[in-house]
């Protein structure tokens, strides 16, 4: 957990120490262009300041998911089940119009699963699962209007679990458990966004982002020494809303 955070800082870091760098090398290197040579410069200039000087906002969002997962070899049935998730984001200028993405959110995961005993006696099981998530994207950004920016990114998700809860409800009784063993601590995916943005100004903006993760890690740590052929994978569906404020304008 503290390696995770130590590179969540150090990403953070390096992104807005690069935009720095960037500037400074611009002013450094950029010379003036003379009026009767502006015809045979100016596209040149122009490609090297939207790279020395890219466009950094950064941004907190939240929102509701709807968490499942693929399973193989367990007595389950996933159902779908609703949770929230969170967090803020920087996002920087790679080569307009795609963005770099990255994020810190918190997310709740899970399935709701029904079944029935060997009694014939009715029970519902809830497994949830409350995630630090790291997504790294890359984002294509297609302006409509000047407010209005559709999107589409895609990327890699690591994932830190926090805790973990299994309940069962019988029709007289409920029982809780955390879940402290039989679980990796670390999972990933690949997560596919689609968004919507409307300028509220020259510097803050309000999104809307449609997220779907595909977990590719098996939660379940399988026997070394048994065949062990159980699959738990994570699926998650989300919908957020947030706001963008922008740190530093590009500039072309």
């Amino acid at each position: 957990m503290k390696l995770l955070l130590c590179l969540t800082t150090l990403i953070l870091s390096g992104v807005i120490s690069t935009t720095f760098t960037w500037e400074v090398i611009a002013q450094e290197i950029a010379p003036p262009i003379a009026n009767d040579t502006i015809s045979s410069t100016a596209t040149d200039t122009l490609l090297v300041a939207d790279t020395m000087q890219p466009q950094l906002r950064m941004g907190v969002f939240s929102g509701i998911s709807f968490s499942s997962a693929h399973v193989e070899d367990i007595p389950v049935v996933p159902q779908t089940k609703s949770g929230f998730h969170g967090g803020i984001r920087t996002e920087m200028e790679f080569a307009y119009p795609i963005y770099f993405l990255f994020e810190i959110e918190y997310a709740q995961r899970g399935i709701n699963s029904e079944n029935v005993t060997t009694g014939g006696a009715t029970f519902q099981e809830s497994f949830q699962f409350n995630y630090l998530n790291f997504p790294i994207l890359f984002r294509l950004g297609i302006p409509i209007t000047s407010s209005f920016e559709v999107s589409a990114g895609f990327g890699a998700v690591p994932s830190a679990l926090l805790t973990r809860t299994q309940s069962i409800r019988f029709e007289d009784s409920d029982t809780s458990m955390n879940v402290s063993e039989g679980l990796e601590e670390f999972d990933f995916g690949l997560e596919y966004r689609f968004g919507l943005e409307y300028h509220l100004s020259s510097y803050h903006s309000l999104t809307f982002d449609g997220r779907y993760l595909h977990g590719l890690q098996n939660l379940l740590i399988l026997s070394p020494t048994e065949q062990d052929d159980r699959i738990w994978k994570n699926r998650s569906l989300s919908f957020s809303l947030g706001i963008m404020y922008q740190l530093q304008r590009s500039v072309r």
